[in-house]
């Protein structure tokens, strides 16, 4: 995993070299400029004392001295006679002149050389890096690790805690993530090794994600329940489309780079574009949703409206740029940065957050859903409340436990309690108390139980 040897990995081996090659020679020529350049001027400044003493010498009033050493020399300040300058040499040169003669000429013998022997060659679109630990793009892979972090503690602790058991897609937003840990640890294991399995481990998973994404959209934008046939619709043609592409570059004998980067953006920018229309248009998109019901013969929550609110809108609209602007970065295709950092890199840098704070919006907007009876899970055709999980009532009213079990669905209500043989145990003014506590209970377990025979009717067939 970690050797590196020509025979395993020959073009990225060679690659190195041919870069490190390059970097050496362009570093040697700027060397040998600046060094000659800087030599010229401390001549120059030799040439211009010398001027300026034969210049004294010629001035000088005493005539045997000045002719002390012959017509083509002249009597120095130290005795010894210097060789006469035939005319005043050219002035010094200014620091920013220097600088610009070293640019010109390391310009000139650089455009003489072919570009491998001159600049950082890429490897099948990628830069050679230097390696850490054996890792051959270590931020990149560094940065994929934060990304699969992310992941673990969406699927094991935000969408596991926070997100609502009475949510339908729940386990579809779970399914997501487990998709996106499986692809962000192929990418962790391809940028620290570029084989021909970690690389098509990579893109097969990454491809996997944007579908599943795709996917999760859909279905929440659309409302789609699980088990329904739009729903299994959808998850087929999904799926479908997901085996069709690993198919295609598998039946290449080399991966067809150009395809597979225009499949997923295409796919990435289908994702950003709906939720962009469900966020500004969301009257439109509930018309699509019908007409899409109507089409495959699913009448369930029809009427049911899931629309945002202003605060959504404005972290979804948000949201949704910089996750257009993050994928933007691969555009700026630059040498990395002391060879360690560089375009990708950035892009997946930027995603950490952007994921954290996606699952977060996701999560609130399943809260959101609840909170105002917009869409939840019910077996009985009736629309259920955030009793089950947003809403605790206590005992300082009648009115609120009346509410509390008039929100349960008609086959769950609650049978009269005989107080009697309560008020006989305690005191008469704890009765009231205990009978509330009773009902409460009674309530919670049967739409416990309800809750649990959903959620293994979801996705098991009876």
């Amino acid at each position: 995993m970690f050797g590196w040897t020509c025979e395993s990995n020959c073009e990225y081996h060679c690659t190195h070299r041919i870069t490190n090659e390059a970097l050496k020679r362009v570093q040697d020529i700027k060397m040998r400029v600046t060094n000659g350049v800087k030599a010229e001027q401390r001549e120059l400044i030799l040439l211009n004392e010398r001027w300026k003493l034969q210049l004294e010498a010629d001035l000088e009033k005493d005539v045997r001295l000045r002719e002390a050493c012959g017509a083509l020399e002249f009597l120095g300040p130290s005795g010894k006679c210097l060789p006469r300058l035939a005319s005043p040499p050219p002035g010094l040169k200014t620091d920013s002149e220097i600088r610009r003669q070293i640019e010109a000429e390391v310009a000139r013998e650089l455009a003489l050389l072919p570009v491998i022997d001159k600049r950082t060659v890429q490897y099948f679109g990628k830069w050679p890096q230097l390696r850490v630990l054996g890792m051959q793009e270590p931020m990149s892979a560094v940065f994929s690790f934060m990304n699969l972090c992310v992941q673990i503690y969406a699927m094991k602790k935000l969408f596991r805690e926070r997100l609502p058991l009475s949510f339908p897609l729940r386990n579809v937003y779970r399914s997501h993530v487990m998709i996106a840990a499986v692809a962000w640890i192929a990418s962790t294991v391809f940028h620290t090794r570029d084989l021909w399995w970690t690389e098509r481990f990579d893109y097969f998973s990454a491809a996997a994600v944007l579908m599943s994404g795709l996917f999760m959209s859909l279905c929440r934008i659309f409302q789609v329940l699980p088990r329904t046939p739009l729903f299994s619709r959808l998850l087929s043609a999904c799926v479908g489309a997901w085996v069709l592409h690993v198919l295609y570059l598998l039946s290449n004998r080399r991966m067809d780079y150009t395809y597979n980067m225009t499949v997923c953006l295409a796919v990435g920018v289908i994702h950003n574009l709906l939720w962009i229309m469900y966020a500004r248009m969301p009257r439109m998109m509930q018309q699509v949703r019908v007409m899409l019901m109507r089409l495959a013969h699913d009448h369930s929550h029809a009427h049911s409206k899931a629309i945002l609110s202003p605060k959504q809108c404005r972290s979804l609209e948000l949201l949704v740029l910089l996750m257009f602007v993050a994928p933007a970065l691969e555009l700026f295709d630059f040498p990395p940065l002391f060879r360690l950092l560089d375009a990708h890199a950035l892009w997946h840098c930027a995603t950490v957050p952007l994921s954290w704070w996606w699952y977060h919006w996701l999560v609130e907007d399943a809260h959101e859903c609840l909170v105002t009876h917009a869409w939840c899970i019910d077996q009985h055709d009736t629309t259920a409340t955030e009793f089950d999980e947003l809403h605790i009532p206590t005992l300082q009213s009648d009115a609120k436990s009346a509410a509390a079990t008039s929100a349960l669905p008609v086959s769950m209500q609650q049978p009269i309690v005989d107080t009697t043989s309560i008020g006989q145990m305690m005191p008469s003014h704890l009765t009231p108390y205990a009978t509330r506590v009773h009902e409460f209970l009674r309530s919670l377990r049967g739409w416990t139980r309800n809750i649990v025979h959903s959620l293994r009717t979801m996705f098991i067939s009876p």
